[in-house]
Parts: structure tokens; sequence; C-alpha cells
């Protein structure tokens, strides 16, 4: 079973954590909240299709399309091939500010774990000195 001052460490521990991660996320400057998708067409097809590794068709031609929500729908824009460089720094960004929230947010769920335990060690430190109280008083 866990102790008090064992838990207060691992509280401390998961602060300095989630401190660290939370600096780390400040750090994202400019980021896009949108997918940056390659879409394939087959060289005199009308509809876009997705080629497999081993296809044989090589005359093919890429589209990269931003795919983000406006207004609770799905909207695709084309993205020039001169802006896809910095399109996909900016989906990165967003990218990896998202998997750092995640961290936060288990970090976050832990450190109410912990808490949690804590509480539940005090409560018992509190039921067995007043049935020890309440003993005494009985005896006497």
């Amino acid at each position: 079973m866990p102790t008090i001052p064992r838990l207060r460490r691992l509280l401390s521990k998961l602060r300095q954590n989630r401190c660290y991660l939370e600096k780390h996320i400040e750090q994202v400057s400019k980021m896009l909240p949108a997918c940056l998708i390659l879409r394939y067409r087959r060289k005199g097809t009308r509809d876009f299709q997705s080629i497999e590794a081993g296809d044989e068709l090589t005359e093919r031609k890429s589209y990269a399309y931003l795919t983000y929500l406006e207004a609770g729908i799905t909207r695709h824009r084309y993205i020039a091939k001169s802006e896809i460089g910095e399109v996909a720094r900016l989906t990165e960004a967003y990218r990896m500010f998202c998997k750092r929230m995640q961290s936060v947010r288990g970090v976050n769920n832990r450190i109410v774990e912990v808490l949690a335990e804590i509480g539940k060690i005090q409560q018992e430190e509190v039921k067995s000195y007043v049935q020890k109280r309440v003993k005494r008083n009985r005896e006497s």
C-alpha cells in the first residue's frame, strides 16, 4: 500500500513533468489546425483515386489539399505546389501541439488519480483515529 509521502513525491514528479510539457507547448508559434492530404489522379480520368504502392501506372499527378472544419462542415482547399512546404510545416506544428496536449491531459489525469489516492488514505486514517477515540471513550 502506498504511503502519503511516497504519493506526494510522485505528485511532485508529475507536476514537474507537466510543467516541462507545457513549456514545450508554448514554443509552438504558428500552426494550422488542418490536415494536409495528397490525392492522386491517373492521367485521363476525371475522379480522384488512391494509387497503391505497386501500381504499374506511373503517369499520375499529385494534388495537395488542405482539409479542415468550418462551422461543422468539412472543407477542402487546393494548395499550390509552391505553398506545400510551408503548409506542411504548419500542419505538422499543429499535429505536434495536439500530441503534446494529449500528453498533458494524461499527466493531469494521473495527478487527479494520485490526489484521490491521498484523499482515501487520509480518510482511512481519520476513520481509524475516530474509532480509537470512540473505543477509548467507551472504556472510560
